[in-house]
């Protein structure tokens, strides 16, 4: 074959780079290998790649999160861990407001038009997205049958969001961990540990056991006594 035909032979290799060098430029392209560099970091060997180059390349390390840190979306990410913790803390609470209804088989839209308080409010606080004021838990209680002693115990799971907040961080600070680094796990258990040292309730813990038998009806807390709050 003679120079002239060798270069007008088919180059497989190049017409495949350039088809995939195109093809990444286009939407579904971005969009495959987004979801392949997701697969890939989150696989045994890229985490493995990743703690190799975070452990040889501490000054771009450094300057990456400087730089983040300064990002809008650093600021959303703070927010949404924020808000994230501040459910995990009002779990105790929450789980009690939501047994005050299951214990008597309503659902929120029925407990709603028992007591007046808004769909949506009821759903927030279940969720452990807000507390409600004290006058507004009695009212909500006493129209559903029960009595004052058992707002009063509920009232105890109240922990100060910002109190248990401080206390978290302080402790991931000792193992160099930033709040939003830390898996739902650890903040659990740092949570349950803060709210043991809160002076506002220091007599009553949060008991995860507990918790969770109440909110699979296993366990009904309208029904235990302080010392089993304990």
């Amino acid at each position: 074959m003679t120079k002239e035909g060798k270069k007008k032979k088919f180059d497989r290799k190049a017409y495949m780079r350039d088809y995939m060098k195109k093809y990444n430029q286009t939407d579904d392209g971005k969009k495959k290998k987004q979801e392949i560099n997701a697969n890939y970091q989150k696989s045994e060997k890229g985490k493995e790649t990743r703690k190799k180059w975070l452990a040889k390349n501490p000054e771009s390390v450094q300057k990456s999160s400087e730089k983040y840190r300064k990002s809008d979306k650093w600021k959303e990410a703070q927010k949404r861990t924020t808000e994230r913790v501040a459910i995990l803390i009002r779990q105790g609470y929450a789980g009690a407001i939501k047994a005050l209804r299951s214990d008597l088989d309503l659902t929120q839209t029925q407990a709603s038009e028992e007591t007046g308080v808004p769909v949506a409010t009821i759903r927030q606080t279940e969720r452990g997205a807000v507390y409600l004021s004290e006058e507004r838990l009695k009212e909500y209680a006493n129209k559903l049958g029960y009595k004052d002693d058992i707002v009063d115990k509920i009232v105890k799971f109240k922990y100060p969001v910002s109190v248990v907040r401080t206390h978290v961080e302080e402790e991931l600070a000792n193992y160099g961990i930033g709040l939003y680094e830390a898996d739902e796990e650890l903040l659990r258990s740092l949570i349950e540990k803060s709210e043991i040292k809160c002076p506002l309730s220091f007599e009553y813990k949060t008991c995860y056991g507990i918790l969770i038998s109440r909110l699979r009806n296993e366990v009904s807390p309208l029904s235990l006594t302080p010392p089993l709050l304990l």
